[in-house]
């Protein structure tokens, strides 16, 4: 799927229909993924040369609000050096 236009508001979220992914403007790497399920958000980020993305969640679990936090939670992680992909696999590994 290609990576399409900006949508900055709850409003424009819930009025998109057509599938793809879009960028939330405000938030660098905050990407919304619609499909025919349902609307999904994503933290998209590059790892040691290569594109990666970390699904946050979708919109019924979580809010657009709370997925800005999470995203600038996951950059943080990234500037530190820790892959967030990789963290989360140990922290369900146990």
């Amino acid at each position: 799927m290609e990576f399409g236009m900006q949508v900055s508001t709850v409003l424009e979220i819930k009025n998109l229909s057509a599938e793809g992914y879009y960028s939330v403007a405000g938030c660098r790497g905050l990407q919304l993924r619609v499909t025919k399920y349902g609307k999904e958000f994503y933290y998209r980020y590059t790892w040691q040369g290569k594109r990666v993305l970390l699904k946050i969640g979708n919109m019924k679990s979580v809010s657009l609000s709370d997925a800005k936090k999470r995203t600038f939670e996951l950059a943080e992680l990234v500037a530190k050096g820790i892959n967030p992909k990789e963290k989360k696999k140990l922290q369900r590994a146990g």
